[in-house]
């Protein structure tokens, strides 16, 4: 073998759950992606273990993500999604049965949702994260984690109980679902600040993974560029995005015969005949059934199974052919073994591009007799590599420029004065209240979560992109009001025990926060 590639695949969704309302549409983040991504991930796991196919690769599962995969309350909800699913994908197979083109896509609709909701239900038990652990124990994933609300960590270079606070109850979390305590560590969006290594390397972490630039544009020369491992002054390793894998695989998701994200059912056929599968029954909203292609014009045609199957085949093997040359090329410039760190945002495949899952299968069954490279994960790269140099990355991000524009910028800046005010605060009750027990203790952990759930880098990411702007200022601000309150509950002594059960159990992610360990120190 001439090299080792590491396919990285971050997985996270911010914190989404609702009890207080009978349905809840930013809730469908959720259930999308779960029955567009994990669940067909996880079955192509099953499919290549089943025939044999050696699969190897690194998952970071968010702490929120987790949260809600594991939450009876949201499971219970999914379930009832997919049932409603199943009734309106059976709807459009009596509606269309009899157009040769229209019929076969209402199948696999109808295939699609019946197979999830038959592993979720009955194979999984609701139990996704055991499913993943199952192919970690088996060797053919490493999991690792990331930041508790995948807060932009950057942003808090100047608050080490932010940051420390983020790393440590991502990885206490981690190791409640996993049993055991994570190697590596997703930056969110790649987010690094000189000397954060020292807060990862205080948690057990042995490694992290930065942008190009992070690396490229430092003080330090870099012998082997981003194709291979290197180690901060502290010792903790890590690995450099590459870019030229980064850009070729979304490029395959516009190719002309794969499936169009935009047009759905939901806006595609009277509301009459679809307002029963709307979350509030009164506005239009994607259900997931599209029948159109990419085709690259206003113009779309119906989606054609077959001629997408045959592109993933022909991606999939250009794929294995650059990287092949790719190695040829690099074995000739190296004297060490060089590594790929080809990391992706895993509702890429599935969800974002409705034939990607189908592609990382197909990527590894193709290369199972490739004789240039072999698939990798970063702990394996380590251990092999144990003489990587000494390197000190700079500030940086994958962010647009490279830096921190998408989390400061005019569309969200205001979000941080009300953050970091809370912060303080924060700090203020820990130095007042360094021992509390019962109610107290309950409302002070209470006041930690909302700090966290407040930081989550999605708010601001969403105001830049100016998509869910009302729902992503509702969160900032409702955060924002609920520690205020238990601000003002604690000063004037007189808690408000009813409001504070019904938040603990509507935000009820971390339950092992302890509100004492929020502390610069």
């Amino acid at each position: 073998m001439k090299g080792s590639l590491n396919l990285i695949l971050q997985s996270h969704l911010p914190f989404v759950r609702h009890p207080e309302y009978s349905s809840f549409l930013e809730e469908n983040w959720f259930f999308e992606a779960m029955d567009e991504s994990y669940l067909p991930l996880l079955r192509a796991f099953d499919s290549l273990e089943r025939d044999g196919v050696p699969f190897r690769m690194t998952i970071s599962l968010s702490p929120t993500l987790l949260s809600m995969m594991s939450d009876e309350f949201l499971q219970e909800r999914y379930v009832g999604h997919l049932k409603k699913m199943i009734a309106l994908a059976k709807k459009e197979l009596e509606r269309v049965s009899d157009d040769e083109k229209f019929g076969p896509l209402a199948g696999m609709y109808h295939d699609l949702y019946t197979r999830n909701y038959e592993d979720f239900v009955k194979r999984y038990q609701h139990d996704v994260i055991g499913r993943f652990l199952k192919y970690e124990k088996s060797g053919h994933l490493e999991l690792i984690t990331t930041a508790a609300t995948y807060a932009y960590l950057p942003l808090y270079e100047s608050e080490p109980a932010v940051v420390k606070t983020q790393i440590n109850a991502a990885v206490q979390l981690f190791e409640s679902c996993f049993e055991h305590r994570p190697r590596g560590f997703w930056l969110p969006d790649m987010g690094y600040f000189p000397g954060l290594e020292k807060y990862l390397k205080n948690a057990g972490i042995a490694y992290f993974f930065t942008s190009a630039h992070g690396l490229l544009l430092g003080k330090d020369e870099a012998s082997c560029g981003v194709f291979s491992s290197y180690k901060t002054p502290n010792g903790t390793y890590f690995f450099a995005r590459d870019v030229d894998s980064g850009l070729v695989v979304p490029s395959y998701a516009a190719a002309p015969v794969y499936r169009e994200f935009y047009r759905d059912i939901g806006f595609d056929l009277p509301f009459d005949y679809v307002r029963d599968y709307m979350p509030d029954k009164k506005n239009r909203v994607f259900t997931g059934i599209k029948y159109y292609a990419v085709t690259g014009s206003e113009d779309k045609n119906v989606y054609n199974i077959d001629a997408a199957q045959k592109q993933v085949r022909e991606h999939a093997a250009d794929f294995i052919k650059t990287v092949n040359l790719r190695f040829e090329k690099l074995s000739h410039q190296m004297s060490k073994e060089p590594v790929i760190t080809a990391p992706f945002d895993t509702e890429l495949f599935g969800h974002g591009w409705f034939e990607g899952v189908q592609w990382i299968e197909e990527v590894f069954r193709q290369s199972q007799k490739n004789d240039i490279f072999s698939w990798g994960v970063p702990t394996e790269y380590i251990a092999r590599n144990r003489d990587a140099e000494t390197v000190s990355p700079i500030f940086s991000s994958w962010g647009n420029k490279g830096f921190s524009e998408v989390w400061f910028h005019e569309k969200n800046d205001w979000v941080h004065k009300p953050i970091f005010q809370s912060i303080e605060m924060m700090k203020d009750f820990v130095f007042r209240f360094p021992n509390e027990g019962a109610l107290k203790e309950r409302i002070l952990n209470q006041a930690l979560r909302e700090v966290l759930l407040m930081q989550a880098s999605d708010w601001p990411f969403i105001l830049y992109n100016a998509t869910d702007v009302a729902y992503a200022e509702s969160r900032i601000k409702g955060h924002v009001e609920n520690f205020n309150r238990i601000y003002d509950n604690l000063c004037s002594n007189e808690i408000d025990a009813e409001w504070l059960i019904a938040l603990t159990q509507r935000n009820n992610i971390f339950p092992l926060l302890d509100y004492r360990t929020f502390t610069d120190e």
